[in-house]
């Protein structure tokens, strides 16, 4: 930033973009609206070279739109619109992106460091999954700022080669620790509640002063799990339910049921959703969208409408839920037996209650964050070649919070 003039790379890009733009013409519909080659331009036409800090900021720009939307850097389309909205933009190869991603990356870790250097206190969640024979570890900080606001970083995504120990675990973390200058400064790691991350952090335990807080959202899955399969009607009511939801699995019965919907006048049209144990929450997602369709349901089991052949329909009425499964799905897929949708629903009858809960309700104590989630999608993003993952995903999970780009 120019200090004399209060003025920053950014202002000045914008004016040079609005010096050269000719005047807005109005247009009665997109059709007659003419598209400018900027191929063809007036070789005469004044054009405005921007400087260094200008290029720098277009190009994190375009980083940014990368690294956050898992556009490609082959896309054509993209590189037209970009071309059309500013003709004086050169787009940089990949190893100038791959040269610039770097520098953004080391300068983010020099700031985040000094960050923690001004903070004592710090609490980590740690994720492990094993993804082509590879085990993968990630770790996020958390930790409330001087100003008591809560914050959160990610630091790193590593590889942890066969076989997955928990001491070879526990080393990894230990390395991650001393890398971040950060050992003496970490009171507890949430993590998973399998029995190597449970070792893992023990281990790390005895070495330094880190407690392992168990990931409540882990607990409660393997409770209802559990739960579940104790009760031999609540097997019998599961079992039903999914033969329910596989009878829509082919192409001509997922048909058939959007022409019931259609014919209910249904506002939205609305397919089943599998139950996939390795997904959470997919049990009620699944019961809650078969909710929404009983009407759909019962339309296709009626007599009168022709939409499925007679030997189709007689096949769904025999797999059909009575009336007392569907009072039960009900019951089991009601959001208000949940802790926040309870309290929103309750809080003028407790209103001093309900400012505790808004409090207590809001501290994290899961593993199951953002890394966990976006790392699936990972490989849609990663169109560096020989950019290391881990560099690519802190670029993209910290772009907002370190204000990286």
């Amino acid at each position: 930033m120019d200090q004399s003039s209060g003025r920053n790379s950014e202002q000045d890009y914008m004016e040079i973009v609005e010096s050269s733009v000719s005047p807005v013409k109005t247009h009665s519909s997109y059709d007659d609206m003419e598209i400018v080659d900027n191929s063809q331009k007036d070789p005469n036409a004044q054009v405005i070279p921007m400087n260094e800090d200008q290029i720098l900021c277009l190009r994190k720009k375009y980083i940014k739109l990368l690294i956050n939307n898992g556009a490609s850097l082959n896309c054509g389309y993209l590189k037209e619109f970009i071309s059309c909205l500013n003709p004086l933009f050169e787009f940089p190869n990949e190893e100038t992106l791959r040269h610039l991603c770097n520098n953004l990356f080391e300068k983010a870790i020099d700031d985040l460091k000094k960050i923690f250097e001004e903070i004592d206190n710090i609490c980590l969640t740690c994720n492990f999954w094993i993804c082509k024979g590879h085990g993968i570890i990630a770790l996020t900080a958390n930790w409330i700022s001087n100003t008591y606001k809560p914050q959160e970083a990610f630091l790193t995504l590593e590889v942890i080669d066969f076989p997955f120990t928990s001491l070879s675990i526990k080393e990894k973390i230990k390395e991650i620790l001393y890398e971040w200058n950060i050992s003496n400064k970490v009171s507890f790691i949430t993590t998973e509640n399998v029995a190597c991350m449970i070792e893992a952090i023990k281990l790390l335990g005895e070495e330094f002063n880190v407690e392992r807080i168990p990931c409540v959202s882990h607990t409660l899955q393997f409770v209802i799990a559990k739960a579940m399969n104790i009760n031999q009607n609540m097997q019998i009511f599961i079992l039903r339910v999914k033969r329910l939801v596989y009878f829509f699995n082919s192409p001509k019965q997922l048909e058939s049921l959007i022409k019931a919907q259609e014919a209910l006048h249904y506002t939205s049209v609305y397919k089943k959703v599998k139950e996939i144990p390795t997904r959470w929450n997919s049990a009620f997602y699944s019961w809650e969208k078969l909710l929404i369709l009983r009407k759909a349901l019962t339309y296709l089991c009626n007599e009168n409408n022709s939409v499925l052949e007679l030997e189709e329909r007689n096949a769904l009425k025999r797999i059909m839920l009575d009336d007392d499964e569907w009072v039960l799905m009900d019951n089991l897929a009601n959001r208000e037996i949940l802790p926040l949708f309870w309290w929103e629903n309750n809080e003028k009858k407790f209103p001093y209650l309900s400012k505790v809960a808004k409090e207590y309700l809001a501290i994290s104590v899961t593993s199951t964050n953002s890394t966990e989630s976006s790392f699936d999608k990972l490989a849609n993003i990663i169109t560096f070649r020989h950019f290391p993952p881990k560099k690519f995903y802190f670029l993209k999970y910290n772009t907002n919070s370190l204000n990286i780009l």
